[in-house]
């Protein structure tokens, strides 16, 4: 089941409804499939965090799924728009949903292309193409895997793209920063100190995080630095400011996923714990070092052109999170709390940033 269409479709339904992060690769990887079939159509099954990522630049047929507001009315509704459009194949970037297959199944698109794993063996007979997992490959490698499924010439060496953004948008990005960085030769680094909700063990510690732009400072005087971050996520930046006593700007005022995309392109560097916005920065080019101990990096260590991660923790349980077999705990099972994260030294995040930084501005 895993040989790929004899030519790409006329008409792809792309479906992605959960994961912000997933999603900026994702549509880099359809950006790259459009990039080789200028004549393909395409639709987008997209959720509530995927509906912006999915569809910001594109000229797509928009079919909305959400979570927190689907009835069976709905969901009969978006089967009814989907069958309408007659897609001549689907591919499905969801890793575990046996529903969701299902549902794919009644669209009754012929062709529908998606992922197996040992524990969702069930999906397969919802699928006329399938590829499963393997260990030790990026999901960006995989997601590139499943896009070759429609066109087998898709090269190897592929990066994720940036996220099409306007104009009018890049400028916004660059309006924001100029109106909060009083010094236009301030280098300027982003921090992602959260990592969603319900699982504050992903976190690396604020002191670290305080340490770090303190040897940011010994580098270049005055760095900027800017805590990207959710509305929910205020108290935390708040605890970071009373550790840290430079200057730094709240970024959880960034309405929009785009406006953060725009503000990440414009800065030096961004230092991320495993999130969505870890694989957004990247995505729009700007120098990353992802941070990982309660999450595979070598899944999800950040894909691009000036990106690194860290990981060297020697907690046996590391890594405990894995979403696509299902294994999401909502609390440290270790006795010494936050220990895969606590274990990354300020230096090896400084010597990693040193290595994808632009202009040697670091040493």
């Amino acid at each position: 089941m895993g040989q790929p269409l004899p030519s790409p479709p006329s008409r792809l339904l792309v479906v992605k409804v959960h994961g912000m992060g997933d999603a900026v690769l994702v549509r880099s990887a359809i950006e790259h499939l459009r990039c080789r079939n200028e004549s393909l159509s395409l639709g987008i099954l997209a959720g509530d965090a995927t509906e912006e990522v999915l569809a910001v630049g594109g000229n797509f047929r928009l079919h909305r799924y959400s979570q927190k507001n689907l009835t069976l009315r709905s969901a009969l509704r978006t089967l009814h728009e989907i069958r309408a459009c007659s897609y001549d194949a689907l591919v499905n970037f969801e890793q575990a949903s046996l529903a969701g297959s299902g549902f794919l199944h009644a669209t009754g698109i012929p062709t529908r292309i998606g992922f197996v794993g040992n524990e969702s063996r069930a999906k397969i007979r919802f699928l006329t193409h399938a590829i499963g997992f393997r260990g030790g490959v990026s999901m960006w490698q995989s997601f590139l895997a499943i896009a070759r499924l429609i066109d087998r010439r898709l090269p190897d060496l592929l990066v994720p793209l940036p996220l099409p953004l306007s104009e009018e948008q890049l400028r916004a990005g660059r309006s924001w920063l100029m109106s909060r960085v009083t010094n236009p030769r301030a280098r300027k680094i982003a921090f992602h100190l959260g990592c969603g909700s319900g699982q504050p063990f992903k976190r690396w510690p604020l002191l670290n995080f305080a340490s770090l732009a303190d040897g940011f400072s010994h580098c270049d005087p005055n760095p900027a630095i800017i805590l990207t971050g959710q509305p929910h996520e205020r108290a935390l930046l708040a605890q970071f400011r009373s550790i840290y006593k430079g200057p730094s700007i709240d970024g959880t005022g960034l309405d929009s996923i785009t406006m953060t995309a725009s503000v990440l392109k414009e800065c030096d560097l961004l230092v991320s714990n495993d999130t969505g916005v870890m694989h957004l920065g990247a995505a729009m080019g700007t120098p990353t070092v992802g941070l990982f101990g309660a999450t595979s990096a070598e899944q999800w260590a950040p894909a691009g052109t000036r990106v690194t991660h860290v990981y060297e923790t020697t907690a046996q349980c590391s890594p405990c999170v894995d979403s696509y077999r299902n294994i999401v705990p909502t609390r440290c099972a270790n006795p010494d709390y936050g220990r895969c994260m606590a274990e990354i030294q300020i230096d090896s995040v400084l010597n990693a940033a040193r290595r994808v930084v632009v202009g040697g501005w670091l040493t």
